[in-house]
Formats: C-alpha cells, structure tokens, sequence
C-alpha cells in the first residue's frame, strides 16, 4: 500500500510531505523524522482515524516513506505514550497486525515508542524480547526513548 492510497482514501488523516522536519505530537511526547533529502513521507494518523475499532488499543501513528521507487519502502509505527512500555507494545503489534497485509511491498517495518519515562522491569520484559525479534523478521528494528526521539532518513 503506497502513501497515495492513504492519501486518496484517508484525506483527512494523512499528511504527505517533503519537508525537512516532521513531527508527531501528543502527551508531551514528540517523535520527529529528519528528512535529510527531501523524500516524501506521510504521516498517517491512525488510533481513531484509520482504525477506529473502539475494542482494539491501536498505536498513534503510521510514517510512511514513500521516496524514490528504486529505494527501500520504510514504515514507522510510533506510539506516543506515557510509561506503559508493555502496553505501547500491544498496541504497536495491533497496528502491524491489521494493516500488515497493506504494507506488504514495505522491505522494513520499524517500532518506535516515545514515553514519560520507563518502567525498569518492562525492559528486561519476555514480551518486549518477543516484540524485538517479530519486528527484527519484518525487516526493522524497535527503539524507545523517553520525551524525543528523532529518526534521521537520508
């Protein structure tokens, strides 16, 4: 799924752009992406716009960068949160887990979790190890920070 089809079918919850600087917002958490050529990217609103299951916790944003064609696809889950890493998890993994069909052509699937601050216990976790290797065999990685985080993309 490309950022035109989120572009075309979501208008309302997707902002594409190639600025130098794009940032997502919420809680006092902010992750941003430098975007150091100029690609395009979209950022994907997704918890109540694209998924709006009342039953399901969904994380709060999809990045999308769409760049060049020859280049390698890259997707961005990002949840903005407080200090519940192992919840920020299960929402991330819900989000991969409906939209993961639609992002097939993407070659790297990344985790990003922005928090208040981090339970020491959550980070030694069984399931955060398990979440680290379903990501690390979609092609991506997981990284959480506390307050910022930034993602240079060049």
């Amino acid at each position: 799924m490309s950022c035109e089809y989120f572009r075309t079918e979501y208008p309302i919850c997707c902002e594409c752009t190639n600025h130098n600087i794009i940032n997502a917002i919420e809680k006092g958490q902010k992750f941003s992406i430098e975007n150091v050529n100029h690609q395009k990217i979209c950022k994907i609103k997704l918890d109540d716009c694209i998924l709006k299951s009342e039953i399901e916790k969904k994380c709060d944003y999809l990045f999308l960068i769409c760049g060049e064609e020859k280049k390698k696809k890259i997707a961005f889950f990002v949840e903005l949160k407080g200090q519940k890493l192992l919840h920020a998890i299960k929402q991330i993994e819900t989000a991969i887990d409906l939209l993961k069909i639609q992002l097939i052509e993407n070659k790297e699937i990344n985790s990003r979790i922005i928090l208040s601050k981090a339970n020491t216990p959550d980070l030694r976790s069984s399931e955060l190890i398990r979440f680290k290797k379903k990501i690390k065999s979609l092609g991506g990685n997981v990284k959480y920070e506390t307050r910022t985080m930034t993602e240079k993309i060049i």
